[in-house]
C-alpha cells in the first residue's frame, strides 16, 4: 500500500480483518471469525494510537493499556480483552476466562467491533 502512513496501514488492516471475520462467520467458521475479529479491533486501536503519536509496543497487554486513552464511547480496553479471550479459545483451545466461544458471542463481538470501528473512523478522519 504505497503512500499510506503507518496509522493508515493499520486502519486498512483493521477493516480487512473485520470483513474477513464477517465472511468466516457467515461460512460457519466461528474459530477463524473470532481470530480475525480480535485482530481487527487490535489493529484499529493501534491505528488510533499511532495517529495520535503514541509509541505502540508489540505486546497485546500493553496495547490494551494504551487503548484506555482512546476517546470513544466503546470501551476498547474491555473489548480487546474479551475478543482476545475468544481468540485464545479459537486458536489454542484455552478455557474461557471472560466469555464462552460460540456463534452468539462472536456475533456480539462483531457488533461491538463494528461500533468501535465506526467511532474510530470518525475520530481518525477529523
Amino acid at each position: 500500500m504505497k503512500n499510506l502512513s503507518e496509522w493508515q496501514e493499520e486502519w486498512q488492516k483493521a477493516k480487512r480483518f473485520f470483513n474477513s471475520s464477517l465472511r468466516n462467520l457467515n461460512l460457519g467458521d466461528v474459530e477463524t471469525s473470532a481470530n480475525r475479529l480480535y485482530l481487527s479491533a487490535e489493529r484499529a486501536a493501534v491505528a488510533w494510537l499511532k495517529k495520535n503519536k503514541f509509541s505502540v509496543p508489540p505486546d497485546h497487554q500493553q496495547i490494551w493499556l494504551l487503548s484506555k486513552k482512546i476517546a470513544v464511547s466503546t470501551n476498547s480496553h474491555a473489548l480487546l480483552k474479551e475478543l482476545y479471550d475468544l481468540r485464545l479459545q479459537a486458536d489454542y483451545g484455552k478455557r474461557f476466562e471472560i466469555t464462552v466461544l460460540n456463534e452468539e458471542t462472536v456475533k456480539n463481538g462483531l457488533n461491538k467491533t463494528r461500533k468501535l470501528l465506526e467511532e474510530l473512523e470518525k475520530s481518525l478522519t477529523k
